[in-house]
């Protein structure tokens, strides 16, 4: 369970040294320390469980989502985000994995994302076509058509099977708000692709 210094605070108010008490239940693996104020009680707790209160508001995204839907065939070893506002990459190591938050626009920030619960916590997660979208913002701009294919096919490594099944409307209703060359000279290939 998800815990903040305030809350191990009351907890442990009991005790005449909590700062100690907290410090010493650190060290003996009774709380895992996710960042500063911020800990886990389980060390069972899968880390997708734990992007989103890591830096909040986030959602899972970019590679560590195109993983989830088995678009790109590598397993993803950082758990990667989706945040705005942050005005620069946040990274941040512990017990769980490397937890890695990249900005987006504000202005696409909840467009196409989905809520999966588990028993035990619920976790924002980009659809795949959104995932797919972020990648391509955050990828350095590409000059064509041609330069979009080798960045799906060779780069990314998805198949041309998985992007023909992207759902196209949904992607329609939000690429112009990224404002980006890149998702631009995507949906292009992607329409050509589909009137194929």
């Amino acid at each position: 369970m998800i815990k903040t210094i305030n809350q191990l605070k009351i907890e442990y108010s009991k005790y005449s040294n909590i700062l100690s008490k907290l410090s010493y239940d650190e060290k003996q693996g009774i709380i895992i320390r996710l960042k500063r104020g911020l800990y886990e009680t389980d060390t069972d707790t899968d880390p997708l469980l734990l992007a989103n209160n890591i830096v909040s508001p986030s959602y899972i995204s970019f590679e560590s989502a195109l993983s989830y839907y088995n678009l790109i065939p590598e397993n993803v070893t950082a758990i990667t985000s989706a945040s705005f506002n942050k005005r620069k990459m946040k990274l941040y190591k512990n017990y769980f994995g490397t937890f890695i938050y990249n900005d987006i626009p504000s202005s696409v920030y909840s467009d196409l994302v989905v809520n999966n619960t588990t028993k035990k916590y619920g976790f924002l997660i980009a659809t795949k076509e959104k995932a797919l979208l972020d990648m391509l913002y955050k990828t350095s701009p590409v000059k064509n058509i041609h330069e979009i294919e080798q960045l799906l096919y060779y780069d990314l490594r998805i198949s041309k099977d998985a992007i023909l099944q992207l759902n196209i409307d949904s992607m329609n209703k939000i690429t112009y708000k990224y404002r980006d060359k890149n998702i631009n000279l995507f949906l292009q290939y992607l329409m050509r692709l589909k009137n194929e």
